[in-house]
């Protein structure tokens, strides 16, 4: 399964993320639920949170290294017991400056001063 973020992280930032599975899946041999590796581009493989469990994998995804177009995986077992069954999650984004399209947080004071000569 492949999916695609809906806006573009920005350079220095990450994004929570959770997915579900449809049966339960088996640990990895570090007691986490979920691996991740990058596929494309140079920013940090997705991070796998601890409050992952055996139908909700829970992680962040990182807007680090250059600019322009990344891919990271997330790896299942989707096997319990003995032998493994990969089950991946193919996660594609861009990390990017946005440009400025609105004004936002407008305030005004709540009192007038007198303009200065």
């Amino acid at each position: 399964m492949e999916v695609t973020l809906s806006k573009p992280i920005k350079p220095g930032f990450r994004r929570a993320f959770t997915v579900g599975v449809d049966e339960p899946v088996d640990q990895q041999p570090n007691g986490s639920f979920a691996r991740s590796e990058t596929l494309e581009g140079d920013s940090t493989a997705a991070v796998i949170r601890p409050e992952s469990a055996a139908t909700q994998i829970q992680g962040w995804i990182y807007g680090d290294g250059s600019l322009g177009s990344k891919k990271t995986r997330v790896i299942v077992d989707g096997h319990v017991g003995e032998g493994e069954v990969s089950i991946t999650l193919d996660i594609a984004y861009q990390v990017a400056s946005p440009d400025a399209t609105e004004f936002v947080g407008f305030t005004e004071s709540p009192t007038d001063e007198a303009i200065p000569e």
